[in-house]
């Protein structure tokens, strides 16, 4: 196997090519290939980069070096950072320190901003890092109730700004999510106290209108291709009902997106079978795809005749084949 052949079979299929580099007795001709994989930002699943890692006898060299150039694109938005892998590989501290810094940065610039003038490309750039720090520092560091109540005023403020600009508005009731389980009486007792907030009134509306609904385990396949393409604010929620779906709706949707000609659809479809979901206080993983013979088929088809707009539901084959 050389490099370039490496580089292919980490692109197409992660476990495939680990087991393929096991079997080579020199290993530092792949080192390289495995470092711009290590922090290209495909995230591909924490286990199999620690198993590529695992895999070269520097390994402890390896994982600095890769840490390093994470945390390095972390600092200066220059690629995507793999804040799980920096985090599995003990980095937890440095990483928060970067996304906490990140977060008073652009506080710091939104507070600046007026509400009545018009916003620019460089506005909206702001806007996006500073929604970015705020997922950073609720998903990917140790959270109190006090550091939540310590940013809510500006996340607020941050609403009431964009009330008028076309920008992540759905967002609000993600970032409530994120947060109500630290209140004793969740969502409710969360809301009320974020509604006596000044400039509130944006947020709380946007909530009202993005209010994620129940898993439903009682859905069909019909609802589910009803409700195509999944959009960041309704796919959880079908994700989580297709997560508690019977089998019989398992093996239709699956049929579905084997037969469907639209990509979208397809890879809207297979990556129901992709995510794991958080259902009350527990983490439960998508249904096995019941067709793996033929998905293995399809993908392979896809491979011999890549093209970059069908990159997204070919990887969303493998990943349901991983299942």
């Amino acid at each position: 196997m050389t490099a370039t052949e490496f580089e292919s079979y980490l692109k197409k299929g992660l476990g495939r090519a680990i087991l393929l580099l096991k079997e080579e007795p020199h290993k530092t001709p792949f080192r390289e290939v495995a470092f711009r994989y290590l922090t290209s930002g495909y995230f591909n699943g924490v286990t199999y980069a620690l198993d590529l890692i695992d895999c070269f006898d520097d390994r402890d060299a390896l994982a600095k070096e890769v840490a390093e150039q994470n945390l390095k694109q972390c600092r200066t938005f220059e690629q995507a950072c793999d804040v799980p892998l920096l985090i599995a590989l003990g980095y937890q501290k440095e990483y928060t320190e970067i996304i906490e810094e990140h977060y008073r940065t652009y506080r710091d610039k939104i507070l600046s901003f007026s509400k009545d003038e018009p916003c620019t490309q460089e506005m909206h750039g702001i806007c996006s890092r500073y929604l970015g720090a705020v997922y950073g520092v609720l998903k990917d560091t140790v959270i109190t109730k006090e550091r939540v109540r310590a940013m809510l005023p500006d996340v607020v403020h941050y609403f009431d700004l964009i009330r008028d600009w076309d920008l992540h508005r759905g967002d609000a009731v993600v970032i409530l999510n994120c947060i109500a389980p630290l209140w004793e009486n969740g969502f409710d007792s969360l809301l009320s106290e974020i509604a006596s907030l000044p400039e509130s009134k944006c947020f709380v509306e946007e909530i009202s209108k993005w209010k994620t609904e129940e898993p439903n385990p009682d859905i069909t396949c019909n609802e589910i291709i009803s409700a195509l393409p999944l959009s960041r604010f309704t796919g959880d929620h079908y994700r989580t009902s297709f997560c508690l779906a019977s089998s019989a709706v398992v093996k239709e949707i699956a049929e579905t997106a084997l037969d469907t000609d639209d990509l979208s659809a397809r890879s809207d479809l297979l990556s129901l079978f992709s995510y794991n979901q958080i259902i009350g206080d527990e983490l439960k993983s998508p249904p096995a795809f019941p067709f793996p013979e033929r998905l293995i088929d399809i993908a392979t088809d896809e491979f011999l005749h890549l093209e970059e707009s069908k990159m997204e539901y070919t990887v969303n084959f493998y990943v349901a084949i991983s299942q």
